[in-house]
């Protein structure tokens, strides 16, 4: 009795079964009959490019005895030159970070554009803008990273003693198409200017004006097409 008790378990799970996996033919009868030519998203794969760091070591049309202390004002000299014009002075800081666009080119057929993401971290007193600049090794600027012109970076909040309690942190995205793209062909490397503008400082944070840094991260989010 067992056996027959079995055979008619199986039957019934059988009969259960069945319209299920009828069910399941008909469904794929409403299927494409192949894979579409082309699956897009927007955007999928990220990856970092590049990270740099600035300070007054890095300002363009000074060297690094600007930041000396002077012996009869007690100001670094490249203060003294805001004392003596009585007017702001804008202190520019710049650096360059390598950009292999080449292996970009190489997958244009599958790029439909590509989105930077630019964080910025600052450590100064002082509100800061930044603007990135495409370049190749020789010639003029290829495109500039900011079509509307610099970000500006809060400055950080620092106590008398130069303790940066907290930094100013700004985010900029980018976005350029393929025919931006193509125009960057060239490009070696992204030429990155920051500055501020020395109009009423802090006496008591002047001596920590050296210590004082401005970070920048670059990464990239590619639109892309696979074909299959």
């Amino acid at each position: 009795m067992r056996h027959d008790s079995d055979i008619q378990l199986k039957l019934r799970a059988v009969m259960i079964v069945l319209p299920v996996l009828m069910m399941a033919v008909s469904c794929l009868k409403d299927t494409p009959e192949s894979l579409p030519e082309k699956v897009e998203w927007d955007p999928q794969l990220a990856f970092p490019l590049g990270e740099n760091s600035y300070d007054l070591f890095n300002v363009t049309g000074f060297d690094s005895s600007m930041i000396d202390l002077d012996t009869v004002t007690g100001f670094p000299q490249w203060l003294d030159e805001w004392v003596e014009r009585e007017e702001p002075v804008d202190v520019v800081m710049e650096g360059n970070m390598d950009l292999d666009i080449s292996a970009i080119m190489e997958n244009l057929d599958e790029i439909n554009g590509i989105l930077f993401r630019v964080n910025f971290k600052n450590s100064f007193p002082d509100e800061i803008f930044a603007q990135g600049y495409f370049r190749a090794d020789t010639g003029p600027d290829l495109d500039s990273m900011f079509s509307d012109g610099p970000v500006p970076v809060p400055a950080a909040t620092i106590l008398h003693t130069g303790e940066v309690v907290r930094t100013g942190k700004a985010q900029q995205d980018a976005y350029f198409d393929r025919d931006r793209i193509i125009a960057l062909e060239e490009a070696t490397h992204l030429y990155l200017k920051a500055f501020f503008i020395v109009s009423d400082p802090d006496s008591s944070l002047i001596p920590h004006y050296p210590e004082f840094w401005f970070n920048v991260q670059l990464g990239a989010m590619f639109d892309l097409s696979i074909e299959f």
